[in-house]
């Protein structure tokens, strides 16, 4: 088990970045930037391999992936749980980022390989690469419930969130004095805010329902942060619905891509808008 990255990749360098410079001796490439890059091959070729081989290693009770990325043992990663799934997946998708950025650096270096040997080496570069797309790709679906429970997770973590689970408000916020909070009357209490958002239709009638249309989104370029979820973007304001929009590259959907975004448009209202 490796403690750090610092330490994983360290390994991938001895086992696999060796072998590239070794190539470099074999065919007399005295470049610096060809002897880097061949390194950075090296250890992405590594990195792929280990996250491909994530749930393969973890059955034979062993485990690749630095503890800073997943604590979880051997036989946890073999849970089929969707929590530990995710927790495994989310690891190896990290090790695809770093594997990345290793093949991005050494792609410009094969110009100084002799061409037979440039062509092979870049095949298996082309190869593995492609490995490591198709395993971003792999779909899991996650239960509601799980969502639901990484959600609460998420917020609860989150150093400017105070959830109020089960609370209803009583009676409409009332406006501050000067310079002084929002005041919400509820069920548990009296709550006060700087900010208050009050999402309710201002004409609210019975009926109500709510519509949802959803698009996935890929891009060929890393645009999309899947740390950065925003969870809902409000439309104006209106007397008969409350429409939002959710755009995200998001942690509890598999596999958390920079390159892949779920966007989906919900309205609450007495109409169905779309179906």
């Amino acid at each position: 088990m490796f403690t750090d990255e610092a330490s994983l990749i360290r390994y991938a360098y001895l086992v696999a970045g060796t072998v590239g410079l070794m190539s470099c001796e074999v065919l007399d490439v005295k470049a610096t930037t060809a002897r880097n890059a061949a390194v950075n091959l090296g250890i992405a070729m590594q990195l792929t391999d280990i996250a491909r081989d994530v749930h393969k290693v973890a059955l034979a009770g062993r485990k690749y992936l630095p503890a800073t990325g997943s604590n979880a043992t051997p036989s946890e990663i073999t849970d089929p749980s969707p929590d530990m799934q995710r927790t495994g997946a989310v690891a190896a998708l990290r090790l695809l980022d770093l594997a990345e950025s290793c093949y991005a650096s050494a792609s410009g270096a094969f110009a100084y390989l002799p061409i037979p040997t440039r062509i092979g080496l870049t095949s298996a570069a082309r190869v593995y690469r492609g490995i490591g797309a198709k395993l971003r790709f792999v779909d899991e679906s996650v239960s509601s419930g799980t969502f639901y429970q990484m959600a609460l997770q998420i917020g609860d973590t989150a150093p400017n969130i105070d959830l109020h689970l089960g609370t209803s408000v009583l009676a409409d916020p009332q406006p501050p004095a000067m310079n002084g909070p929002w005041r919400v009357v509820t069920s548990s209490g009296q709550l006060a805010s700087r900010y208050v958002v009050d999402t309710r239709p201002t004409g609210r009638t019975a009926g109500y329902g709510q519509s949802f249309l959803g698009h996935e989104i890929r891009v060929r370029f890393d645009a999309f942060d899947p740390d950065d979820v925003p969870m809902m973007c409000f439309a104006a304001p209106r007397t008969d619905r409350v429409e939002f929009l959710s755009c995200s590259a998001p942690r509890w959907q598999l596999p958390c891509a920079r390159h892949r975004v779920a966007a989906s448009s919900t309205a609450i209202g007495a109409s169905i808008l779309f179906a």
